[in-house]
């Protein structure tokens, strides 16, 4: 996903920013790609690299 493009995108519920999500952590909530907020504690997937970013489809990293 392009550096510019990642820094323009916040979570829907925290307006954290989020970043690519570590192998670790994509390993944890069992995706190929996801954006995780700030914190740590949430994922967001990214299907066909469309980030979904509803918080419905939230994923909690545990």
């Amino acid at each position: 996903m392009d550096a510019d493009f990642l820094g323009l995108l916040v979570c829907p519920e925290t307006h954290q920013p989020l970043r690519a999500a570590t192998t670790e952590e994509l390993a944890k909530v069992q995706l190929a790609a996801a954006l995780v907020r700030g914190d740590g504690r949430v994922a967001y997937p990214v299907c066909d690299g469309i980030p979904v970013l509803l918080a419905d489809a939230a994923i909690q990293i545990e």
